[in-house]
């Protein structure tokens, strides 16, 4: 049985963790294509610090080149994430350019895993259909506002989680007291 005070503390934490989620929502929303460089930057200084881990625990173990190979497959990845993250920034929002079109494609063909339900109008699923195939276009030829707005999307996304995390602890709070 969780006693009272526990659950005080468990509902200031998921209080903070809604806060938390609400403001790098917000940033990741205003800063767009920039908050995805910095979070690509983010995870290739881990990939670094994780490989040179690996040299170090691969040294000291005296393991074979299992270890080292991670460990290079991460330090380069590292790297390069590191020096040119709007240029991965550019080779992620192409590919979901290209799988917006290509979907859509298989879509109009009438594929049964991509194809939009049998239900309802034909001309609706056809027009969505060509709607993400004209939106891929769009965004394989414009890469920087693609990565703007799928920035915009997420971040949304993950502001209104923290403020469903912030109301669940409100309630919460009500239920203790």
């Amino acid at each position: 049985m969780i006693s009272v005070n526990e659950r005080k503390k468990l509902c200031a934490m998921q209080f903070a963790e809604g806060l938390l989620a609400l403001i790098v929502g917000i940033a990741i929303a205003v800063l767009g294509e920039d908050a995805l460089e910095i979070i690509l930057i983010a995870v290739g200084v881990i990939l670094v610090i994780w490989a040179v881990l690996i040299f170090v625990g691969a040294a000291s173990v005296g393991f074979g080149g299992g270890g080292m190979l991670m460990g290079g497959l991460y330090l380069l990845l590292g790297l390069i994430l590191i020096l040119v993250p709007a240029l991965i920034s550019d080779v992620l929002m192409a590919l979901l350019a290209v799988g917006l079109i290509v979907i859509g494609v298989l879509a109009l063909l009438g594929i049964p895993a991509f194809g939009l339900p049998d239900s309802g109008s034909k001309i609706v699923n056809v027009a969505v259909a060509v709607l993400m195939i004209v939106t891929g276009i769009i965004a394989l030829f414009n890469l920087d506002d693609t990565a703007d707005v799928v920035m915009i999307v997420i971040g949304a996304f993950v502001a209104a989680a923290g403020i469903v995390r912030m109301y669940g602890a409100y309630r919460l709070k009500g239920v203790i007291a």
